[in-house]
């Protein structure tokens, strides 16, 4: 898997607040994640650790098999969109974040069906009510 070529300039205050999200509610996965994260965090940039991060909640949040792609490691939309094979998980993964643009959220939120259920309740955006 390849990491993002996001800067830290280059995030929204939104994407901000999911990536240090995301690195919180992966530290709190257990002791030997914690460590991990930690680990990361004192030999790595915090861009590559918050986005190992959100990549890893958004795979555990989404109970996703090991194959098939978190939201916000979808690259080319339109590609993944079209993807007939439903195995892959690209075009479920494409239509997640499609939803989560319509809701104001994130592509690096560690739970992003709640996020947008949340927002979708109070009727952000083009969310509906």
């Amino acid at each position: 898997m390849t990491m993002p070529t996001d800067t830290e300039e280059a995030l929204t205050p939104t994407d901000k607040a999911a990536l240090t999200l995301a690195i919180e509610v992966t530290r709190r996965e257990s002791a030997a994640r914690r460590q991990q994260i930690d680990n990361f965090l004192a030999t790595r940039e915090w861009i590559y650790v918050a986005t190992f991060c959100a990549g890893c909640a958004q795979s555990r949040s989404l109970n996703l098999p090991p194959w098939q792609p978190s939201p916000c490691f979808v690259g080319d939309m339109a590609a993944a969109l079209a993807d007939p094979d439903e195995q892959r998980g690209y075009r479920a993964a494409a239509l997640l974040r499609q939803r989560m643009e319509r809701c104001g959220v994130s592509k690096w939120h560690p739970d992003p069906v709640a996020a947008c259920e949340a927002a979708e309740a109070k009727g952000v955006g083009g969310c509906p009510l």
